[in-house]
């Protein structure tokens, strides 16, 4: 497992490399690739304006427990997560007619004028 370099340092590259013989490494390296392959995709489908987002997280879990007097097990656990870019949903322009419905077509109509004198008084 992960060797200290100096007394009471710890080493976490290393640490990440041998944990769960290099378990979670892989998958670590595995989430990123995806994600990468997935912003890129994003990225060429949306032009050049659009900015995509993804994360990875990982999270190391951390259960200690005295053993006796002096001796501390520590369980390790941990979770690679991924977030994809968000897909694309569709938009398309509605006009509300008089009846006020939505409709695709723009009706020339003093709307405006015909909602406030709908419009209760106070």
């Amino acid at each position: 497992m992960a060797k200290d370099t100096e007394e009471g340092a710890f080493d976490a590259p290393q640490f990440i490399e041998e944990f769960c013989q290099g378990n979670l490494r892989a998958e670590i390296n595995k989430a990123v690739k995806e994600l990468v392959a997935l912003v890129h995709k994003d990225c060429r489908t949306r032009g050049e304006d659009h900015i995509s987002k993804g994360e990875v997280g990982i999270k190391l879990r951390f259960s200690g427990k005295l053993e006796g007097s002096a001796v501390v097990s520590v369980d390790v656990s941990y979770e690679v997560t991924r977030k994809d870019p968000k897909p694309r949903n569709g938009s398309e322009l509605f006009f509300i007619n008089r009846k006020s419905t939505l409709t695709k077509t723009a009706e020339q109509t003093d709307f405006l004028g015909e909602l406030e004198s709908a419009s209760p008084r106070n």
